[in-house]
């Protein structure tokens, strides 16, 4: 008799490894539905897992298993499938209610039943209204699509007829037919609630649950997009993991086998397993503190990849040498890890960030697009955004990768600054600097604005065979920082956009309404 359990439980890991390697949906859905025991196995399923089985399949073809699924498992894929943000969606709740049609009238009832009192009022408000009807002898009901109650006492309106209506109609006569009492009290209280009170309501049981579920509260998960302090990683030691039940790792991990893939293989068997515990512990407080809904694979994609290269520059930061990298994957929770990477990227962008706190990259209340250069307006949306990237949405992953950031960021303020001390908009800022810069150095000090008569001899003085000239990039150091700039590098870097611009042209040439890096004066 003692082995009857073990025996069930081998038959039961066996099945579910049949659903995994399953070619195609109506094969899933057949190995679901088609056990003599299949409730009790459906069940016996973690949320998330067939959760997921469901998404492969697609809602459409679950019409012969939605019954079987427990009322938890069913209140939780509402959780996970529904809401966007803090709000549930009926666009999502749609293709629920359409599967369980399908299943059913009963089916159909008894789910939504299911659900929490708020949630479902609140699915029933956005397909009807309630009309309390006092006088059933004279009453005039409006002029759209309704239904009266067989006492007369109610008058329901479908005010805004949708495909999603027909689910509710069924429901609704099912119950009224089977439950009338019940019926006639669920439609008075969802006729007299306010929306406001049911999502915020909803919401609180929503959170709870997914909470139950291994999910990080999107407020708490906030932490990980914080620097650690120096003591937190002093003192950082892996102890168990933070929590056991985490939901499962994303699925698009295992597609990638790189270096952080490598290292983690290296670790102890032991430690192995704590690592990946916690990866997928952490990757679930990237996605809750972006608040990506677990049905957006794109979102999670971009997070996931933003949460490697953070991990990657973590280790770069922390460790010196693949054998160092182990030791740190070994000891430091992964989520100081990537803090401590996430931390490097802060800093790097620190630069260009804080000018965007203080209001200085946008141009008339405008966005960072009115930046007068093409390369420098993507860097500054770049480093500027939620989280710091460099150019094209990439998160840094190695040391060089921040180098590059931080290399933008100071060659942005530097040029807010020259601009500011003019008391110029921060949209013109190469235009003031090459201006300003030109002025000195072809002996127009403390003009910024370059006359047409001096267009050719500034061009002669500053470029030769199109390219700016050695004498002209060491004196335009030197007066780079003579004129306030504080990075001499700076300073190259205006000349090179102005020589992208200028350099190849005849000088005699020049016509000021096509060069827009210098400010001329009006003929």
């Amino acid at each position: 008799m003692s082995t009857l359990p073990t025996r069930a439980s081998n038959d039961l890991a066996a099945w579910r490894a049949s659903l995994q390697s399953a070619r195609s949906s109506s094969e899933l859905v057949n190995l679901l539905i088609t056990p003599a025991d299949a409730e009790r196995r459906v069940r016996a399923l973690p949320t998330p897992e067939l959760y997921g089985l469901i998404r492969r399949i697609g809602l459409e073809d679950c019409a012969e298993l939605l019954p079987l699924v427990s009322p938890e498992q069913f209140k939780a894929f509402v959780d996970l499938d529904v809401w966007q943000g803090d709000e549930p969606s009926m666009t999502r709740m749609g293709p629920w209610l359409r599967a369980l049609m399908q299943a059913g009238p009963e089916v159909l009832s008894r789910r939504l039943l299911e659900l929490d009192d708020e949630l479902l009022n609140w699915t029933l408000r956005q397909a009807i209204e309630v009309h309390v009807v006092e006088d059933p002898e004279s009453f005039d009901p409006p002029d759209v699509e309704h239904v009266l109650t067989q006492d007369r006492r109610l008058c329901i309106l479908f005010p805004e007829p949708d495909e999603d209506d027909l689910p509710i109609k069924i429901a609704l006569d099912w119950l009224m037919r089977s439950q009338p009492e019940f019926c006639y009290n669920l439609l008075i209280f969802a006729g007299a609630a306010l929306d406001s009170t049911l999502v915020e309501q909803a919401y609180q049981w929503r959170m709870g649950r997914m909470a139950d579920l291994g999910y990080v509260d999107p407020f708490e998960a906030l932490v990980l997009y914080t620097a650690p302090r120096a003591d937190q990683l002093k003192a950082a030691q892996r102890g168990v993991p933070p929590n056991v039940d985490a939901p499962p790792l994303p699925a698009r991990w295992s597609r990638d086998e790189g270096r952080l893939e490598r290292a983690i293989a290296a670790l102890e068997p032991e430690v192995r397993e704590a690592v990946h515990s916690e990866l997928a512990y952490v990757s679930n407080m990237a996605l809750s503190a972006d608040r990506v809904e677990l049905w957006d694979l794109d979102a999670q994609e971009a997070v996931l990849k933003r949460l490697r290269a953070g991990l990657l520059l973590g280790l770069a930061a922390l460790a010196q040498g693949d054998e160092a990298e182990q030791q740190v994957l070994a000891t430091v929770p992964l989520a100081l890890v990537f803090r401590a990477g996430y931390g490097r990227a802060l800093e790097a962008a620190g630069p260009a960030r804080r000018l965007r706190r203080r209001g200085l990259l946008s141009a008339d209340g405008g966005p960072v697009e009115a930046i007068d250069v093409a390369p420098l307006r993507a860097w500054a949306e770049a480093l500027t955004g939620r989280h710091p990237t460099l150019v094209g949405g990439r998160f840094p992953e190695r040391l060089e990768d921040c180098a590059r950031m931080r290399a933008q960021a100071e060659v942005i303020a530097d040029l807010v600054r020259f601009a500011q001390l003019g008391g110029e908009a921060p949209r013109r800022w190469v235009a003031v600097a090459a201006t300003r810069l030109t002025c000195d150095l072809v002996g127009l000090e403390g003009r910024s604005t370059l006359p047409i008569s001096s267009l050719a001899n500034a061009h002669r003085a500053l470029f030769a065979a199109g390219q700016v000239t050695p004498a002209a990039r060491g004196a335009a150091r030197t007066a780079w920082k003579r004129l306030g700039g504080e990075r001499p590098e700076v300073a190259d870097y205006v000349l090179d956009l102005l020589a992208e611009e200028v350099a190849a042209q005849s000088p005699d040439a020049l016509e000021p309404r096509f060069v827009t890096l210098w400010v001329v004066d009006a003929p």
